[in-house]
């Protein structure tokens, strides 16, 4: 429960013990949740990352190349170069390589997989329970209850943690509650702390990009309204990011990486907006020190300006955003039917309602905080009010694009103390406040839900390239393939990949940067031209896919219809028997139609 603190002042005490008790029960309703994921056997949040992340890690671990990220055993048949960052591969690499001398190499990279994401977490709760002791009120503090609460209500971002959820959101979380504490504690060096989270949450993956830019706007704007003790922590903002951008690039991509242009990864585009946001700030805050707000916003505003029109004529391919190299047909028959790629009217059109009411929770949240947060802002502080912009901000993208949902459900649960003190304190005010806020909410919702209703899915025959999976299937007809290239729908390949022998290579996987060959899948195995599906198939000597059974609306005129259901097709010389799950052809591409 809240309670008042007999001494207040500024900056607080910190009792340690008291801390790291709270930092422990965190840490204890943390895990409990962790296994409730890992109950049923499977990680509620596990994808198709965890798998290529374990594949990049192995072929780093077989290869000992840090900065070539290409996976051999992807031909589209062009190769297949990730865009993942080292920096994420980095601890699951030194875990298994010390856990490899006492167990083994493949024991040794399995446990790292497990171990690593809880090892995560503890950081984790210490940074949730720093920012929310921060954040508090002067004469409140944080009881155990109330910890819990917000613990629990971070179900969802605490599941990134699971063992064996190893795709890079977790790191990006840790990274974006960095900048939060480097925020609030607005000191020199709690601006260096936040500037290296800011150069590491984008060379792990540009989905924080919006919530970084809020975060160099917000600061830049604490500066131009000369806000308390913001000179100091302007300055140094500035200058580590300055050193720690181009430093990460050397560090993680090389020198080649540092000036080549990869618009959905850490590269030449990002690291020179990194360093000129570096350099204006010294800049400004050098030479415009004594200068009033208005000076000081027209000069940043212009030279802000002139700096973003110079990086769009340097890479005007990234205009085009991340997914520009997804082909039309990879993007009507893949990544548009993706849910997590479009904004929260699809909840409304699915009939998400839970995932509606969520969000509805999670905006009260906010506006039970806000008083709080105004009053911060006029006494003075400018880090707990920025912060609260940074949430807000994650919320508008997560209902922009449902992608972005895990951010303010790790967020916004951290002002969960700070409403229930708002509450405390006037509450009257917090159900009025309350109550205007649902009612407009409320109304706009079932405006919504009239003008959209809801529409059964419709399934279409390629949605199965990237669903129907063959996990426990017998692979040794894949095993004893000679050397050459397997058309397999996308999940499939996924699944072949540790069984593939050597000289073996899939199409592609469901990621946008393989959309070359996602292509190539689709035109061999649901379009309806001959020809353009023998052009597909020219590259690629086999053809495997698992055998499940297709709605009776799909004629077997399409061949992932008629393979699917154990039968043949011309131009397909049988390598397995009909019955197997895993089916397996040979192309014979004088024949193949």
């Amino acid at each position: 429960m809240l309670q008042r603190n007999t001494i207040p002042s500024t900056p607080r005490p910190v009792a340690v013990n008291g801390v790291w008790r709270l930092v422990v029960v965190a840490w204890v309703v943390s895990f409990a949740i962790l296994l409730f994921d890992l109950a049923d056997g499977t990680l509620y949040l596990g994808d198709t990352d965890d798998v290529l992340r374990a594949l990049q890690i192995r072929e780093l671990l077989r290869s000992g190349n840090w900065f070539d990220r290409t996976l051999p055993f992807i031909s589209m048949p062009e190769p297949y170069v990730s865009p993942w960052s080292r920096l994420v591969d980095l601890p699951y690499l030194v875990v298994a390589k010390g856990l490899a001398l006492v167990v083994g190499d493949e024991a040794g990279l399995k446990a790292a997989f497990l171990i690593w994401p809880p090892v995560m977490l503890a950081g984790y709760c210490l940074l949730v329970v720093s920012i929310i002791k921060e954040m508090l009120p002067e004469g409140k503090v944080l009881g155990t209850p109330v910890l819990v609460v917000t613990v629990l209500a971070m179900a969802l971002s605490i599941w990134e943690f699971s063992p064996g959820r190893i795709d890079h959101h977790n790191v990006q979380l840790l990274a974006i509650l960095f900048i939060f504490w480097g925020l609030i504690r607005w000191t020199y060096r709690s601006a260096v702390v936040a500037a290296v989270a800011v150069v590491v949450s984008m060379a792990v993956g540009l989905e924080l990009l919006p919530l970084v830019a809020v975060v160099l706007a917000t600061i830049s704007g604490s500066w131009i309204l000369r806000r308390s003790g913001i000179e100091k922590f302007y300055a140094g903002f500035g200058f580590a990011i300055l050193i720690c951008a181009p430093l990460a690039g050397l560090l993680l991509i090389g020198f080649r990486g540092l000036t080549a242009t990869e618009c959905d990864a850490f590269s030449a585009p990002y690291i020179a907006g990194l360093m000129a946001y570096g350099v204006l700030t010294i800049l400004t805050a050098a030479l415009l020190a004594q200068s009033g707000p208005r000076v000081r916003s027209f000069a940043l505003l212009f030279a802000a300006f002139a700096f973003l029109v110079l990086l769009a004529f340097s890479f005007p391919l990234c205009l085009s955003g991340p997914y520009h190299m997804v082909d039309p047909l990879s993007r009507a028959l893949w990544l548009e039917r993706l849910a997590q790629e479009h904004s929260i009217l699809i909840y409304f059109q699915k009939g998400y309602f839970p995932h509606l009411l969520t969000l509805a929770v999670l905006m009260a949240v906010l506006v039970l905080a806000s008083p709080v947060i105004r009053s911060t802002w006029q006494s003075g502080k400018s880090g707990t009010p920025i912060v609260f912009a940074v949430a807000v901000g994650s919320l508008i993208l997560a209902c922009l694009q449902t992608r972005y949902i895990r951010f303010p459900m790790a967020l916004i649960p951290l002002f969960i103390p700070v409403a229930l003190a708002a509450i405390n304190d006037r509450p009257r005010f917090a159900v009025q406040l309350l109550a205007g806020s649902v009612a407009i909410l409320a109304a706009l919702g079932w405006t919504l839900h009239l003008a959209i209703p809801v529409k059964p899915g419709k399934v279409a025959l390629a949605d199965f390239l990237s669903y129907a999976a063959c996990k426990d299937a017998d692979m040794s007809a894949i095993k004893q393939l000679a050397p050459g290239r397997v058309m397999a729908p996308m999940a499939v390949g996924l699944d072949l990949v540790t069984h593939l022998p050597p000289g073996v290579t899939i199409a592609g996987i469901p990621f946008h940067r393989s959309s070359p060959g996602m292509r190539r899948i689709f035109e061999t195995f649901v379009q309806v031209d001959p020809h353009d599906r023998r052009q597909a198939a020219a590259p690629f000597d086999y053809v495997a896919l698992c055998r499940f059974e297709a709605p009776e609306e799909f004629a077997d005129a399409l061949p992932l219809a008629a393979l699917s259901r154990g039968g043949d097709w011309p131009g397909l010389i049988r390598l397995t028997e009909p019955k197997r799950q895993l089916q397996v052809f040979k192309i014979d591409h004088t024949r193949f139609q």
